[in-house]
């Protein structure tokens, strides 16, 4: 089924770049600069600026900090729904390596002892066939040389995707929604691979899981805001 669907998918979406459409890639290597936003990174709380994406203090989460990558919009919106909606695996592939590259020079963030997903539904994996975290999060594994726990945190909700709930609704997601079923995290920092951040509260309820693991830290990385 999916060999039909891959051909169907090349047929319909020939590979080109979505900025320039030059042949090849999805993301030529001259476009790729336009994912990264300009300007410092901002507290996922207040939205004001802070080292790395960090949380501050005043402003009482459980989230360390979220660093993220871009803006959801334009080039980065496109192939992001290109990667989760037109099962173009490749896109995702050269998001990962644009995020690797983005987090590598985010110093100040530069302990990490394990790298965690953002799990899909079960409903939804099997639907899509993979899961776009956990591609990004094997990626980022190179860059922090530190192993990623790709099924030890579960959805045990098929929630609807935060883009189609009102924005009232995006804060009713709890730590109900998740369990963890891995190994202690006593005294270890932890970072949540994710591809979008809407209003955080997805991010936060993960924390609240991890925490109870016994994390002391849990920061984000997104590869776009919304």
């Amino acid at each position: 089924m999916r060999l039909y669907r891959d051909l169907l998918r090349d047929a319909l979406f020939p590979v080109e770049c979505l900025a320039c459409g030059r042949p090849g890639q999805w993301l030529c290597s001259e476009c790729r600069p336009q994912l990264i936003k300009s300007g410092p990174q901002v507290c996922p709380v207040c939205k004001s600026a802070s080292i790395a994406g960090s949380t501050h203090q005043t402003c009482h989460s459980l989230l360390d900090g979220v660093m993220v990558m871009g803006e959801y919009q334009g080039l980065l919106k496109r192939a992001i729904r290109a990667g989760k909606y037109q099962f173009a695996y490749e896109v995702v592939d050269e998001l990962a390596e644009t995020l690797a590259d983005f987090v590598d020079n985010q110093s100040e963030l530069a302990q990490i002892d394990w790298l965690v997903v953002m799990p899909l539904s079960r409903r939804r994996l099997l639907w899509r066939g993979f899961n776009q975290s956990q591609l990004l999060a094997q990626r980022l594994m190179t860059v922090y040389q530190c192993p990623e726990l790709s099924h030890d945190l579960l959805k045990i909700a098929d929630t609807v995707p935060q883009a189609q709930l009102a924005w009232r609704e995006r804060f009713n997601l709890s730590a109900d929604n998740f369990t963890w079923r891995g190994q202690s995290l006593a005294d270890q920092t932890v970072l949540v691979v994710d591809d979008v951040m809407t209003t955080g509260r997805t991010l936060e309820a993960v924390a609240e899981v991890l925490k109870r693991a016994g994390a002391e830290r849990v920061y984000g990385v997104v590869l776009a805001r919304n």
